[in-house]
């Protein structure tokens, strides 16, 4: 049953780092795209200076983002702000399975453990008091422009308050409320709540379309649109310029994940031969090393072939020199099985 099992969750695996690479790689050819179009046809305009010749033309700028909002709950409001956080974490009963043994632990979390999945039903965690939520200004002006609340949301530069006001159902730790008697002794249920918040005249940069109503929207282009925002103060070269080096960082992030994603799912789909090796330890240990180096080998060989055919529509000639790399990675593969079958023979 247990080969059975890793059988068909190896297949999955295996099936699903090739879908996770394709689009991955139609992300990444989509936002180069992006980039490239924004590059040549972004115009740089003052932000405090609207023309109307750039009504409808994609437009880079920045400037402060201006705020008299109010924003805040029943225990905090913070005036003249954009954004205001709040998280809520609380102790509550956690369960762990190792090594099949199920372990129940306390710990602070933000998110809502479900004691009713829970194999031991006397462990219980009640429902949150209060949850973690942000409130936000409806409008803010960018220089001359406006911008939505969608747009105010995308901001990142966020603060924590510390100065918290006095609160009789909470006593202030380190910056943050907390519910319980004894922070160093917490019981299940006890909550903490801290807050952040982005104040009024946080700069941050923008590319995208100029609309008649003095707002910026995203450009329709091809299958997608362009809409490009930053904190700080930035040119059109910097925006683009960290655009361009946030999704090569995510790209090869994801790549590198399809790509061992891809070796578990062969190794699972094996898992059976290596048992059966395991017979006798010594021969198991050193036919999983060998399947190990080989499966991998494999995976990368198959991830840049996935990657070459994904580009190949952008990109041909390096979609060729990938393929080439593949070529020379599978030689070595065909050399590592003839030298093992002849030490085998010997």
């Amino acid at each position: 049953m247990k080969q059975i099992i890793s059988l068909i969750v190896g297949i999955i695996i295996f099936i699903g780092s090739f879908a996770v690479l394709w689009i991955n790689e139609g992300n990444n050819a989509k936002k180069i795209a992006i980039a490239n179009y924004a590059s040549k046809n972004a115009i740089q305009v003052d932000a405090q200076k609207i023309n109307r010749e750039n009504d409808g033309q994609l437009i880079a700028t920045s400037a402060e983002t201006i705020s008299d909002a109010v924003l805040g709950d029943e225990n905090i409001n913070v005036s003249d702000t954009l954004i205001v956080s709040r998280k809520v974490e609380m102790y509550q009963w956690i369960e762990n399975n190792e090594g099949g043994n199920t372990k129940y632990e306390k710990a602070w979390s933000e998110d809502f453990v479900d004691t009713s999945y829970f194999e031991n039903k006397s462990y219980k965690n009640p429902a949150f008091p209060i949850k973690s939520e942000v409130f936000s200004a409806n409008t803010a002006k960018f220089g001359n422009y406006t911008l939505n609340n969608n747009q105010i949301l995308l901001i990142e530069s966020e603060n924590q308050i510390t100065d918290l006001p006095q609160n009789p159902k909470y006593t202030i730790i380190n910056g943050s409320y907390f519910s319980g008697k004894d922070i160093e002794n917490p019981q299940i249920g006890d909550v903490l709540i801290s807050y952040s918040y982005v104040p009024s005249k946080t700069a941050i940069s923008i590319i995208g379309q100029q609309k008649e109503d003095n707002t910026i929207s995203a450009l329709p282009y091809k299958n997608t649109e362009i809409y490009i925002q930053y904190d700080g103060n930035l040119s059109k070269d910097d925006i683009i310029k960290a655009y361009k080096q946030d999704n090569s960082t995510f790209t090869i992030f994801i790549r590198i994940a399809g790509c061992l994603l891809m070796f578990l799912g062969l190794k699972l789909f094996i898992s059976p031969i290596i048992d059966i090796f395991n017979l006798i330890p010594i021969l198991g240990k050193i036919a999983d090393l060998i399947l190990s180096i080989v499966l991998f080998l494999i995976s990368i060989c198959l991830s840049l072939i996935t990657i070459a055919i994904a580009w190949f529509a952008y990109r041909p000639i390096l979609s060729v020199l990938i393929i080439l790399v593949v070529f020379t990675i599978t030689i070595a593969i065909k050399t590592i099985i003839d030298k093992n079958k002849q030490n085998v023979i010997s």
